[in-house]
């Protein structure tokens, strides 16, 4: 009960995506040039909210985004130890040339990766005391092991990489805060 059905939720959304865009374009005329694109999300209000992050939310519980919460167990009390992972309900505008700038030096950032994880020595002394303590860490660094280290390294590799960007205000620059090689997160 009290519920919005998807249909609603998605009603919300046009309705304050119709709002957003009167509120970018009021102010053009024929002779003017466009307005520059509205900054920020469309604006919403509260039911809107409520109405899309209960529609977000479902739709990740049945689609599989789950994470176990910190008390989960096994057995029976495991089914309501689960929790949504992180969403976003709305886009976050992102300066253009911001963007190109990351784009132009995430290919550098990969052949750093790929060199980093070429270099035995270096590898071995900077992980060695997360290998101490880090037990998932410690079986990556296993497997490394048992497939020979870089002697086991397959001539022709792929490497998939996505590169995080944060942007950061006072620079505006772009800030890589994160590169994923593997993702396995949810496995782990």
């Amino acid at each position: 009960g009290g519920g919005m059905s998807s249909r609603g939720a998605a009603a919300a959304a046009a309705a304050a995506d119709s709002r957003w865009r009167c509120r970018a374009s009021a102010s053009s005329s024929p002779s003017s040039p466009p307005p520059p694109a509205p900054t920020g999300p469309p604006p919403l209000m509260e039911r809107e909210v409520t109405a899309l992050k209960a529609e977000a939310i479902s739709w990740a519980s049945q689609h599989g985004m789950l994470v176990a919460t910190e008390v989960a167990q096994c057995g029976a009390d495991m089914q309501s130890s689960f929790t949504h992972v992180p969403i976003a309900l709305l886009p976050t505008p992102f300066p253009r040339e911001v963007f190109e700038l990351a784009v132009r030096v995430t290919p550098m950032f990969s052949a750093l990766s790929d060199a980093v994880s070429r270099d035995d020595a270096f590898l071995r002394h900077t992980l060695a005391g997360v290998l101490r303590t880090d037990d998932f860490t410690a079986r990556l660094w296993g497997i490394y092991e048992a497939c020979g280290a870089q002697q086991g390294r397959h001539p022709m590799e792929l490497g998939i990489l996505r590169s995080d960007f944060m942007l950061d205000v006072p620079s505006g620059l772009p800030l890589q805060v994160e590169v994923n090689t593997v993702s396995t997160s949810f496995m782990a």
